[in-house]
């Protein structure tokens, strides 16, 4: 969402149409392109952040050439991005070569820049009117949903495992960012500000031995963090050689474990810790407490039974005892529902029609209370008839069907739903495919077809089959439950 943010801001100021867009060149684009600009610690965070989603959103926009006002070597006018990286040309940082220099005779001459390929220059000319910027993922103007799923495909390609992990469901969403803000080096602590150019008297508050007071120390070799790290791991069955917060959170993160439970806490573990032990860096930096490795754990372990409790809200509250959780993690257990499903015959005086849709064609099949054959039919749309239409026509005829024969008592079944005239005055049901699988397969045989069949004999050939089947109960895998076990 940030990201998809500063995309709108650099569409915008490479727009060039507002004031803001003109103040922003003016002050750090005066004698660079905008592409070619870097950023430094004194530019505003507007701008860093525009910079910093540069190289994914400037290959997506490409200029429409009117009068050419376009920079050969840095405007998206080919569609190739930036000449000047693309050919590697270096050099070309303050180069302000427009595209309308190189019109010579009626056709652009790229040779005038020094450029052999003129390919480049096929299909291009210059003509009245602005260069406008155009959006590739859309075709035209700027989409904030595109934008977003732009900015969601670099992650996955750049950001890694961390970046799917800290948003894992459970998780309050302040230790969420919190960790974002780890894996982004976005904190105040010493190390970072000393790149900003603060230097300090470097100190952490949070061990009993203090060290240097970096993200390092602070959240993977310090003191405190190790002994919290090192207690979870034993905890869990696992040996993790802690040596920084992103290699600990990995090893955690990568570890098979034996059920969906601990899978679970083992995927959250790495966000609480990281979340208590910055609790623990401020309370004691800015506040009057004291490290504490217990409090932290007591802390931690608290969280987790919260997110537990999120996920199975139908359970008993755990306590923030971690040796009772794994116990009760190690009974965790899966509870499956099979249900045994198959086509059952109707009640006596009464038929049963099983209908369905497929494609452009709709079928039905009757049969009586002793499950023998009684009519079928197929039927197809017709005259730009829509096949809705044609299904009611179709269940109209089978009523009339009964009413002539005197039969008031029909059932209609089927895998579809579906609103017609006579719906409230029968018995519906619906099923499933595999109980449908006669009228189904009738449908799909005599696809294109407008026909009934009155007797058995003449109905398709491999239909015998599937009737033989139909006799065969089905079983149904329904999605179970899960439980601890006392």
């Amino acid at each position: 969402m940030i990201d998809a943010a500063g995309a709108k801001l650099w569409w915008n100021f490479r727009r060039g149409e507002s004031i803001w867009s003109q103040f922003v060149k003016a002050k750090y684009c005066n004698e660079v392109h905008p592409v070619a600009r870097g950023w430094n610690y004194k530019d505003s965070h507007v701008w860093r952040r525009m910079v910093e989603v540069r190289e994914k959103v400037e290959p997506e926009i490409q200029w429409d050439i009117r009068r050419g006002n376009l920079n050969v070597w840095w405007d998206n006018w080919s569609g190739k991005g930036a000449l000047a990286i693309w050919l590697n040309r270096r050099g070309k940082r303050k180069a302000k070569d427009m595209l309308k220099d190189g019109w010579i005779n009626g056709a652009l001459d790229l040779n005038h820049f020094g450029i052999q390929d003129q390919s480049l220059a096929q299909n291009i000319r210059i003509r009245e009117g602005a260069d406008k910027p155009r959006w590739k993922p859309t075709g035209g103007g700027f989409n904030f949903k595109s934008a977003k799923g732009l900015m969601r495909q670099h992650r996955n390609r750049e950001g890694g495992l961390w970046c799917k992990k800290i948003w894992n469901k459970g998780i309050t969403w302040k230790m969420s960012f919190l960790a974002w803000r780890v894996f982004k080096k976005k904190l105040p602590v010493d190390d970072v500000l000393r790149k900003m150019g603060y230097q300090t008297v470097s100190k952490c508050p949070c061990c009993v031995k203090p060290g240097c007071d970096t993200l390092q120390h602070i959240f993977g070799m310090g003191d405190t963090a190790h002994q919290v790290w090192d207690y979870f791991s034993r905890a869990m069955g696992a040996r993790i050689l802690i040596r920084s917060e992103r290699h600990v959170c990995y090893e955690w993160w990568m570890m098979a474990f034996k059920n969906r439970m601990f899978k679970f806490m083992a995927d959250r573990l790495p966000i609480l810790i990281l979340w208590e032990l910055w609790v623990n860096y401020t309370h004691c930096k800015y506040g009057k407490g004291k490290p504490s490795v217990t409090r932290i754990i007591f802390k931690v372990t608290k969280d987790l039974a919260e997110c537990i409790q999120r996920k199975w809200p139908a359970w008993d509250p755990l306590p923030p005892n971690f040796g009772f959780i794994m116990k009760r993690a190690e009974s965790f257990g899966y509870g499956k529902i099979v249900q045994r499903t198959g086509w059952c015959r109707p009640r006596r005086g009464s038929v049963k029609v099983n209908w369905a849709i497929e494609d452009n064609s709709c079928g039905f099949f009757i049969r009586n209370s002793r499950g023998m054959f009684c009519v079928a039919g197929v039927y197809s749309f017709e005259n730009g008839e829509d096949i809705q239409a044609v299904a009611k026509r179709m269940l109209r005829d089978c009523w009339n069907w009964g009413c002539r024969n005197h039969i008031r008592d029909m059932c209609f079944e089927s895998d579809k739903v579906l609103d017609w005239e006579y719906a409230d005055q029968v018995n519906s049901s619906r099923t499933n495919e595999r109980v449908n699988a006669v009228a189904r397969c009738l449908t799909r045989m005599c696809a294109g077809m407008c026909i009934w069949f009155l007797n058995g004999c003449g109905l398709p050939r491999g239909l015998d089959r599937v009737l033989a089947l139909e006799g065969i109960p089905h079983f149904v895998l329904l999605p179970g439950m899960d439980a601890l076990s006392r």
